[in-house]
């Protein structure tokens, strides 16, 4: 979770958190076709390294993506997943070797299936954060992505997020910026954040 969550910050949120499920999901597949318990050591070994990937990315991600007035629910929503991933499994080892007697190799394979459907959607659905792109210089990608987004959500003003706007907001974070700004003897000021900005 600590070295993902560096490469979280450096390459972004959306990559570290693909990596991760997809990662977990092979390793979970398999294992389920393991031939010997080295193996099945080795695999569960590299789902963790998954699972901290995840961890470390999805949070992360969710709450630069959520609106700041619903960001708490929805990160608890999120979190939730985790319990209810716990009592699915729950009941799929009740129904697989309780009321039944089938193969822990099957048991094994259904529970890794969740996160390859997870890590689909993701790359299907989910975009890069918006801060993160801004933070890192992008403001093209930032604005385009925060844009469709809140049209996503149903805003309907007359104007979205200009490049400028998140240049203005954003541009003292960057490091690069800063250190040039620094270096002329120009001063930033801190500025409100957009959403109060645009109110």
């Amino acid at each position: 979770g600590i070295v993902t969550g560096a490469y979280g910050d450096k390459l972004g949120r959306r990559p570290t958190l693909l990596a991760g499920l997809f990662l977990n999901a092979i390793s979970g597949i398999s294992s389920s076709m393991a031939p010997t318990a080295a193996i099945i050591c080795l695999c569960r070994f590299s789902a963790g390294l998954g699972i901290g990937a995840v961890l470390a990315s999805l949070i992360t991600l969710a709450s630069e993506l959520s609106p700041s007035a619903h960001r708490g629910w929805y990160i608890t929503v999120i979190a939730g997943f985790w319990t209810m991933g716990s009592v699915f499994i729950a009941m799929l080892a009740y129904v697989l070797f309780g009321r039944n007697d089938y193969s822990w190799r099957i048991f094994v394979l259904i529970a890794a299936s969740p996160t390859l459907v997870g890590g689909v959607l993701v790359w299907a659905i989910v975009p890069e954060s918006p801060r993160y792109l801004a933070l890192h210089g992008r403001y093209d990608e930032a604005t385009r992505v925060a844009n469709d987004i809140g049209r996503a959500m149903g805003y309907r003003g007359m104007n979205g997020l200009t490049v400028t706007e998140m240049r203005d907001h954003y541009g003292h974070y960057n490091t690069a910026e800063s250190w040039v700004n620094s270096g002329s003897g120009h001063t930033t000021t801190q500025l409100q954040p957009l959403s109060d900005k645009r109110a």
